[in-house]
């Protein structure tokens, strides 16, 4: 298994959320953490709900401009584009709207987002409904915001919701604005560990490929954790070490297909394990 030159290694890392020892909290503040503890990426975590005021907006303009780094941000939770209430999908499509319209204020090129349950329903009859409803968000997107950012739709840790692999692929491939999000721990959990060899991600990496073209992994938007799962998919998110995910064979492969874009790390204790990404990444891009 051969390894590629760093110089053509594009992968960014960074934390889901500000690093933990930020003081005083906050995004701008977060933002020159990162850079301090060697990050090169920050996912901004509106999972509670969008605040981008002006002053906000510019002051982590001038901390990226200050830092490099480059963020990320994941929509609300509360988010479900297969609800059974119209409400809920109305709101949903608010939410969604909303995050993509700060990411661009602020210069993010890709938004997560969990797209939904599946209620009991076959994918077959959910696909149709989400892709329904992202095609409503998509009018009420200001051109530059659908030419700027993605709506990355995530792979999720259970079967119960919406986000296999191919489901993904297939939204990413409908709409110029939309892209998979790679959350690896939960296609673990999702496969109840059945994806974990280096031929195996490498397969997923090659089906990205094959189908959304080379440009999507060197774009690729993923996370990564440790996580426990059980029948019925994932559980909980763990430290690396401490789930069965082997991630340093993740991270070899990641650097072998020689993918881009932004690795998130979303550990309980997200700043520590980043250091133990950082580490291990290093054995896989000596000259």
């Amino acid at each position: 298994m051969k390894t590629m030159n760093s110089k053509k290694i594009k992968l960014r890392f960074g934390t889901a959320g500000i690093p933990r020892s930020t003081h005083p909290t906050s995004t701008p503040n977060g933002i020159y953490k990162s850079a301090e503890i060697g990050a090169t990426t920050m996912e901004v975590e509106w999972v509670q709900g969008v605040r981008m005021r002006d002053e906000l907006a510019e002051s982590i303009r001038k901390a990226v401009k200050d830092t490099k780094i480059d963020l990320t941000a994941h929509a609300p939770y509360f988010i479900n584009y297969n609800s059974p209430s119209n409400k809920t999908i109305s709101d949903s499509v608010f939410r969604t709207v909303e995050a993509l319209n700060a990411a661009e204020k602020i210069g993010i090129k890709s938004v997560a987002v969990h797209a939904g349950f599946n209620h009991g329903q076959v994918s077959v009859d959910v696909y149709p409904k989400i892709k329904k409803v992202i095609q409503t968000i998509n009018r009420k997107l200001h051109p530059n915001v659908l030419k700027n950012v993605k709506l990355a739709v995530e792979t999720m840790g259970k079967p119960s919701q919406f986000g296999s692999l191919l489901e993904c692929i297939q939204l990413a491939k409908e709409f110029d604005n939309v892209t998979i999000l790679l959350d690896i721990a939960h296609l673990f959990a999702r496969t109840r560990g059945q994806m974990n060899t280096y031929d195996e991600f490498m397969e997923v990496f090659d089906r990205i490929e094959n189908d959304l073209g080379k440009e999507a992994l060197e774009s690729l938007h993923m996370h990564i954790s440790g996580i426990e799962y059980g029948p019925a998919g994932e559980r909980r998110h763990l430290m690396l070490d401490d789930g069965k995910m082997d991630w340093r064979t993740f991270l070899h492969v990641c650097a072998d297909k020689g993918v881009g874009g932004w690795l998130i790390c979303e550990s309980p204790d997200a700043e520590k394990d980043l250091q133990n990404i950082l580490s291990e990444w290093k054995k896989f891009t000596k000259n």
